[in-house]
């Protein structure tokens, strides 16, 4: 899997659960809006609005969601992915809005305008300056408050990804796993702690959520660095079948360029590395019966590669 791409494969892979995306927004929008929305039948929009250039800092999921009196309403879900806060992002936000809307006018033949409700999703490093609105970012309006209503006016949702405790208590497992794995990778102060707790959910984790296995592994050890032997000590609490998974794929995706690759600089090793654990992930995914589409979008393989992989298995 590209790393540079690695952030955007995984949320997109694990939101796209719907029972996990109805979790998540169960969390992230106020209790007004959780009144009068539908979230047990989100739908999930295909299309992206994120230019090709800012796709690396950004990723971005659209939701249509029902509401109780039978009107929609839409969910955009802007995730920052860069490791500090850029203040300008309520500036993109209002972009990718207008995006949707002139969408709905142009490709849908709407006479209206859908109400969307914007949400940025943040899992960074360092603590976010909060911009509430484009007169935060506006030369001049401090001296003259007359020019502020004549600025784009629009509220938006603010998440910022929170720590240890607050998440323990999220009770869809899946999502729990979700948000214990963007903590561990931005940076906990106690890796060790966290990467116990998260394996110990892994190993648990429902049949509904098994996809979740393999896509958190792939992301987790691309983004710490951690020692086998280490690694070995960790999994000894887990059931047999779970540690042999682990490590077989753990000592892939380390051992065929991806620690190799970083270390010596050798972009060569770095891309058969990736290539030999992307394969061994899609096996070892096809034994444990996943469907081949989600494989193909957890490993980043082409589904022809992957169907030739289960030729050779059967």
């Amino acid at each position: 899997m590209d790393i540079r791409n690695l952030d955007d494969k995984y949320f997109k892979e694990v939101i796209e659960n719907p029972k996990l995306a109805a979790s998540l927004m169960e969390i992230i929008l106020p209790k007004e809006i959780r009144e009068i929305i539908d979230l047990e039948n989100l739908k999930l929009e295909k299309d992206s609005f994120i230019s090709g250039e800012l796709k690396e800092a950004y990723s971005d999921l659209l939701f249509r969601a029902g509401l109780r009196g039978g009107e929609e309403v839409y969910i955009y879900l802007l995730i920052e992915h860069k490791s500090y806060p850029d203040r300008y992002t309520i500036l993109q936000l209002l972009k990718y809005m207008v995006n949707i809307w002139e969408r709905e006018l142009n490709k849908e033949n709407k006479k209206e305008l859908t109400p969307i409700i914007p949400v940025i999703f943040y899992h960074g490093e360092k603590r976010w300056e909060m911009v509430k609105s484009l007169a935060d970012i506006t030369r001049g309006i401090k001296e003259y408050p007359e020019l502020k209503e004549y600025l784009p006016l629009f509220k938006h949702i603010f998440y910022e990804l929170g720590e240890i405790e607050e998440i323990e208590e999220v009770e869809n497992p899946g999502l729990k796993v979700f948000l214990l794995s963007l903590l561990l990778a931005r940076g906990f102060k106690n890796p060790k702690l966290l990467l116990k707790m998260l394996l110990r959910y892994l190993d648990n984790i429902p049949g509904d959520y098994e996809y979740l296995f393999f896509a958190t592994t792939i992301y987790v050890f691309n983004k710490i660095d951690i020692d086998l032997e280490e690694l070995m000590e960790y999994t000894r609490e887990l059931r047999f079948e779970r540690r042999e998974d682990l490590m077989t794929l753990a000592e892939r995706l380390r051992r065929e360029g991806m620690e190799k690759g970083r270390k010596e600089g050798r972009e060569e090793g770095r891309k058969e590395g990736r290539e030999e654990g992307r394969k061994e992930a899609a096996i070892n995914a096809l034994q444990k019966g996943l469907d081949i589409e989600i494989i193909a979008e957890i490993t980043g393989l082409s589904v022809e590669k992957i169907e030739e992989l289960k030729k050779k298995l059967n």
